[in-house]
């Protein structure tokens, strides 16, 4: 795999068909996705837009396997622990995806790609970049996602051996977690405000 290099090609409205189809296959085969979601008003997890909500929701649909993490705006990046697959970072304050991609780059055993949904008006280095500013390259990367799927030209990772094995492993996880938490204590630990009163109420499976 290669890894070597952050920089890469960009997708935008005027974007590579092939090139959208090469991140739509990594997205499915590569193991082990995260997604990465921070504050930003927009495709961050508290982005009010409901098709944008729709389109990520849909995004981990297809990825039954994808992790999701939330990036606070103040929290080091030094503990964040990147996926050897693919991470997806969505919704993060410029600032904030600045720090993320250069302790990325201090990495040097880096492994895995990294997909960047882009809202901001800079360009950012990365493996795949999409404009997603647009919501037609959004939809287009889906939609072959689900194209590949559908004509069974891919594996996907979530359907392998190790990939079904995961799933397993973090059911029984989430199985475990505990039912009864307070309000307070979910304020104690990486809860956005508004996953805090699923969990007080006992929807413990945002508690990691």
């Amino acid at each position: 795999m290669k890894d070597e290099n952050l920089s890469g090609p960009s997708v935008d409205s005027h974007g590579d068909h092939h090139m959208t189809e090469r991140i739509a296959r990594d997205l499915l085969t590569l193991e082990k996705p995260v997604l990465f979601i921070g504050s930003s008003p927009r495709w961050g997890w508290n982005d009010s837009d409901p098709v944008r909500r729709q389109l990520i929701s849909r995004l981990q649909d297809l990825l039954p396997t994808m992790e999701l993490v939330h990036v606070p705006d103040r929290k080091s990046t030094d503990g964040l622990e990147f996926s050897p697959g693919i991470s997806v970072f969505a919704g993060i304050p410029m600032a904030r995806l600045e720090g993320l991609m250069a302790s990325i780059k201090n990495l040097g055993n880096r492994t895995g790609r990294i997909l960047i949904l882009n809202d901001h008006e800079i360009a950012l280095e990365a493996d795949h970049v999409i404009n997603s500013r647009d919501l037609k390259n959004v939809v287009r990367l889906l939609e072959l996602m689900e194209k590949l799927l559908g004509s069974g030209e891919v594996v996907p990772w979530g359907r392998t051996p190790e990939g079904l094995a995961f799933q397993e492993g973090r059911q029984k996880k989430l199985e475990h977690q505990r039912k009864n938490w307070t309000w307070d204590e979910t304020r104690e630990i990486n809860i956005p405000e508004e996953f805090r009163h699923e969990l007080a109420a006992g929807l413990d499976e945002n508690a990691e």
